[in-house]
């Protein structure tokens, strides 16, 4: 039992902190590709959220339970990742992309 459970953590840290599309880290990304991993993660957060705000059947609870924390740690991850290396929204890229 012990193995199935470490195997499902690991499975789901890969997911959370690699790119699913390019296998590629968070370190190897470049600024843009940063912000957009934030954005993403940020977006999927609040989706969780209103997943969890609507969801009426009580067996889907926990599994709602679940996203939002699951999402909110890969976007509070991904922040401060950015912040580490410099890298802020006020980017052209940014801007761009979400006017």
């Amino acid at each position: 039992m012990g193995n199935v459970l470490a195997d499902r953590f690991w499975g789901m840290a890969r997911r959370l902190f690699y790119d699913d599309e390019s296998a590629v880290s968070t370190m190897e990304m470049d600024s843009e590709d940063m912000i957009k991993a934030v954005t993403e993660a940020k977006q999927e957060w609040l989706t969780a959220k209103s997943y969890f705000s609507n969801v009426t059947d009580p067996d889907l609870i926990d599994h709602a339970i679940f996203s939002v924390e699951a999402a909110e740690r890969k976007y509070m991850y991904l922040l401060k990742r950015a912040k580490r290396r410099g890298v802020t929204l006020n980017q052209p890229y940014f801007y761009l992309e979400h006017v």
